[in-house]
């Protein structure tokens, strides 16, 4: 019988070309890899035995004790392997990092089947602090492994592609959704966004953030005007955070004719095919380190204050000036060494992710002591369409309110749904770049199956 695993994906444009090439890692003649959304996969819990679940999901960061849907894994004799997809990059100092690290998780509340795969080995020594500690091992991220020889020729076309259309462009990505949120100021002060109202050091972490994002919101927007000027024969292309508002950088850039703002597809293609890349503070800085892309971290607030591992990487502008400047004298792959401590920080600067991330689902199965157990495609698709009736009948019986809409287009915006075509398009370029032969079904627009194909 085939064992599941089930990995979830949030962002369609962040996660899910790393997360189809995990799945095409993982996929063997003993196992088949859903991947979807996470609610569409917890509701195979029921259905499975002995399943695996490679995500965050399971548990909501700075709500660590619901635990209602990890309980119902482990009744069905699964383990959770944790892995973050926010797990490196963190503002502050190393104090506020352990913050940010048990919000995350808490690794009490897992069993001896369980496994916290980390980003490197800061946020494993964090974890292994507990008593008795679960097992823990530094993996690494796998999306940073599609930009190393091997994994980047699936992107070749649309490396071309891009380069055709926006010639010897600039790459401008934006994380300052503190400052600009989709779903407006009242959710960057809220719970889910870290804020603790009765709680005096909660506060000041989430105001801080706040301000500094606030900061270089502005600074950004007139450095692109500047930029705009002075490099006219130059294209800019503008890539916000998913989580940030887009209308935004529309309305004050609007009119700038070599300036573009778009957030299309991964951002991988954009790396590979830009001259430079500037951010402050982004994940995306780690990408491009990877990419070989010229980076030029633009901060204007203390550099204190920002994300550690995302502006040690790269060279430094604190004016538009020096920005002007290093625009003129960095070039791809001058990306600079690599400090102690980001490499602490990230194990992908010394091995594989997506391989680490084989071995830790070996070893977990190794620990697994039932006989797994599969659901069959009847189940699952009777599963997924009675969810979507169920969502249907809700809709028409309660319609939704506009706070309601409004969440709903974005969470939406953050995972379109699966097509035919276009995962029919990625696995094929899988196939060409790891020589293994797959095949998927599509249940819904939420799930998906993956298999090898003998």
């Amino acid at each position: 019988m085939h064992r599941p695993i089930f990995i979830p994906v949030e962002t369609f444009n962040r996660e899910l070309d790393s997360r189809l090439f995990l799945a095409a890692r993982l996929a063997t003649s003993k196992k088949r890899v859903f991947v979807g959304k996470h609610g569409s996969l917890a509701r195979l819990f029921p259905h499975s035995k002995g399943a695996i679940y490679l995500g965050k999901s399971l548990v909501t960061p700075f709500f660590t004790s619901r635990l209602d849907e990890l309980n119902q894994l482990h009744q069905a004799h699964g383990a959770f392997i944790h892995l973050d997809t926010e797990g490196a990059v963190f503002p502050g100092d190393e104090d506020d990092w352990r913050e940010t690290l048990r919000s995350r998780i808490d690794p009490a509340r897992l069993d001896g089947c369980d496994t916290i795969c980390t980003w490197g080995e800061f946020q494993a020594d964090y974890y292994r602090s507990d008593q008795p500690p679960p097992t823990i091992t530094p993996t690494g991220e796998p999306r940073f492994d599609l930009y190393k020889e091997g994994y980047r020729a699936f992107y070749d076309a649309k490396v071309r592609e891009l380069r055709q259309r926006f010639g010897d462009f600039i790459l401008i990505n934006t994380s300052l959704a503190k400052a600009n949120n989709q779903l407006g100021i009242d959710y960057a002060f809220s719970p889910r966004s870290g804020y603790r109202a009765h709680s005096e050091e909660g506060r000041d972490f989430v105001l801080r953030s706040w301000e500094r994002q606030t900061l270089a919101l502005v600074a950004f927007v007139k450095l692109i005007h500047r930029l705009s000027n002075m490099l006219s024969g130059r294209k800019i292309v503008v890539r916000p955070h998913p989580s940030e508002n887009q209308q935004f950088y529309h309305t004050v850039l609007a009119g700038l004719d070599n300036v573009f703002v778009i957030h299309e597809g991964s951002v991988a293609p954009w790396l590979l095919a830009a001259e430079a890349m500037i951010h402050d503070g982004c994940t995306t800085a780690v990408e491009a380190y990877f990419a070989n892309a010229a980076i030029i971290n633009y901060q204007v607030a203390a550099e204190t204050a920002g994300a550690y591992l995302a502006n040690s990487l790269g060279r430094h502008a604190h004016s538009e000036d020096e920005v002007l400047e290093l625009l003129a004298t960095t070039s791809r792959g001058d990306g600079g060494s690599v400090p102690e401590k980001a490499r602490q920080l990230l194990q992908n600067f010394e091995t594989d992710a997506i391989e680490a991330l084989n071995q830790a689902v070996e070893s977990t199965v190794d620990r697994l002591d039932v006989a797994p157990s599969c659901p069959t495609d009847e189940v699952v698709q009777r599963v997924e369409g009675r969810a979507f009736n169920t969502e249907r009948a809700k809709r028409i019986l309660r319609p939704l309110s506009r706070l309601r809409m409004k969440h709903n287009a974005y969470a939406r915006s953050k995972f379109p749904g699966f097509k035919q075509p276009d995962i029919e398009f990625r696995l094929k370029a899988i196939e060409r770049v790891t020589d293994v032969r797959l095949k998927f079904k599509i249940f819904s627009e939420d799930l998906l199956v993956i298999g090898q194909r003998v």
